[in-house]
């Protein structure tokens, strides 16, 4: 009986080698939107993800998505606050990026805090850079505009019975 050697057929599978990180991504810090936004409350992410898209274009963020999405509370510059299906995206992490959130997340703040929030600070506050005199000051300025035009407003009808006087009154003023 004699022995047969079989050479290896080109189209058996070749043992696979470990594969080296890709050269697009070695030396950068990923991560994604999702983490991303996982410690931004609700009230300073809106303007995040309002210009996100721009962000991407003017390539102050390089990201491209994953296939899966996210959930997130949101409450918008005019303090309505809903649940958002959001994309996720795999994001490199550089410190244009990171500037660019904080600086959105102030912003943000400020901007729902002018509609719905309590604005107050402290000296140590400002002293320590944790919050904007300017910002707070616009903020408050928004507030009081705000609250003027609901002011203005006549006041809210629970029975319909102010709403049929006024009628009524009018009524009768322009039979006179």
């Amino acid at each position: 009986m004699t022995e047969s050697t079989q050479t290896p057929s080109p189209f058996t599978e070749q043992p696979r080698l470990p594969t080296p990180k890709s050269a697009s991504t070695r030396g950068r810090q990923l991560t994604t939107l999702k983490a991303l936004l996982q410690d931004v409350p609700g009230d300073e992410c809106h303007l995040i993800l309002e210009n996100w898209q721009a962000a991407v274009n003017d390539e102050t963020i390089t990201a491209v998505a994953n296939g899966q999405t996210f959930r997130k509370i949101v409450t918008d510059g005019q303090g309505t606050t809903a649940k958002r299906v959001i994309q996720d995206e795999i994001v490199v992490m550089t410190p244009a990026l990171q500037a660019w959130i904080s600086e959105l997340r102030t912003k943000a703040r400020y901007q729902v805090l002018g509609c719905v929030g309590r604005i107050a600070t402290t000296l140590e506050r400002l002293d320590q850079g944790l919050d904007d005199l300017d910002l707070l000051c616009q903020a408050r300025r928004q507030q009081a505009k705000n609250g003027k035009k609901k002011a203005q407003r006549p006041p809210a009808k629970k029975d319909g019975k102010a709403k049929n006087e006024a009628t009524a009154a009018q009524a009768a003023k322009e039979a006179q």
